[in-house]
């Protein structure tokens, strides 16, 4: 079986309707594709069927906003992770399935701190939650 890769590119506007507009709209390629595709076959993205390949990923790449999808069919990555891992191994399956493991998130008292801040103004003073990086 073949190895390769599609790489779709669109800019995300970063509202949360944006975003989640793009999610609906990747998960229609899936729906679209079902097996078929012959359309990227003639567009010559690809040199033989989708089902010819060990593994297809869906995977949506975000920069500077992120949302849940709730979807296991889905892999929704960070651009910097995606980017990094890419330049780290040519086993882009291997990158997937690292992925999906979701470690590369941030993990409290690993990757930052939480304090809680004392902020005075007006003579009302709030707290608040401020991350720190580690």
């Amino acid at each position: 079986m073949a190895s390769e890769a599609i790489f779709s590119l669109e800019g995300a506007n970063s509202s949360g309707r944006g975003f989640r507009k793009r999610i609906t709209t990747t998960r229609g390629y899936q729906s679209l594709l079902g097996g078929e595709s012959d359309l990227f076959i003639c567009q010559e993205k690809l040199k033989r069927p989708l089902n010819e390949y060990d593994h297809v990923a869906y995977v949506f790449v975000a920069r500077d906003f992120f949302f849940w999808p709730d979807s296991d069919d889905l892999l929704l990555a960070d651009y910097d992770v995606f980017k990094d891992g890419l330049s780290k191994t040519a086993d882009l399956a291997a990158l997937i399935s690292k992925l999906k493991s979701y470690d590369w998130l941030p993990v409290e008292g690993r990757d930052f701190r939480v304090a809680m801040e004392p902020l005075t103004f007006n003579g009302i003073m709030l707290e608040s939650e401020t991350f720190y990086r580690i």
